[in-house]
């Protein structure tokens, strides 16, 4: 399934088994250009499969760009938003996609989102079951740029132990 228009941002849960639990966490950021949230592929069943291993994931709905209300504000926005992609394409220049104002805003509200979930977690980690030292995010396409600026801009309690930015433009 696919999330649009987030303006309060959430962590979704999976906690492992205790008997497989090996204290270390991941935070998962779905992709989706800071339009939709890729959150099935890209969300709950990587959280899934990283709770099956033993890690706690927590899969995070971060701000996106308003794709406003209608089925046909959606689709006429996701149009240029493909024409966009498209421009930037020709010119071999993703950064271009990243320069629109209103894209360039969210996603610094996105990143924010990130650090807080790391923060979050952190805090948390006795009631989770976690090593506050051993939390970690991974994030898929808008969601690597969301991981790739948490890693690189934050604070002592909001820096993931590691990072796994996935096909990010950046």
């Amino acid at each position: 399934s696919m999330i649009r228009n987030v303006v309060t941002p959430t962590l979704t849960v999976y906690l492992p088994d205790e008997s497989k639990a090996t204290g270390t966490a991941v935070i998962v950021a779905p992709g989706g250009g800071f339009r939709i949230l890729s959150w099935d592929n890209e969300g709950t069943k990587t959280a899934e499969w990283l709770q099956s291993q033993g890690i706690a994931a927590f899969v995070l709905k971060y701000r996106l760009v308003n794709t406003g209300q209608s089925d046909e504000e959606f689709r006429k926005k996701m149009q240029e938003f493909g024409e966009e992609v498209a421009n930037a394409s020709k010119t071999n220049n993703n950064n271009e996609l990243l320069k629109n104002p209103t894209t360039a805003t969210v996603i610094e509200l996105a990143k924010e989102d990130g650090r807080q979930a790391v923060k979050y977690v952190r805090t948390h980690s006795e009631d989770f079951k976690i090593n506050p030292n051993r939390i970690g995010m991974m994030g898929f396409s808008a969601g690597g740029i969301v991981t790739i600026g948490v890693t690189l801009r934050n604070q002592k309690e909001s820096r993931p132990d590691f990072a796994a930015p996935i096909y990010a433009i950046a």
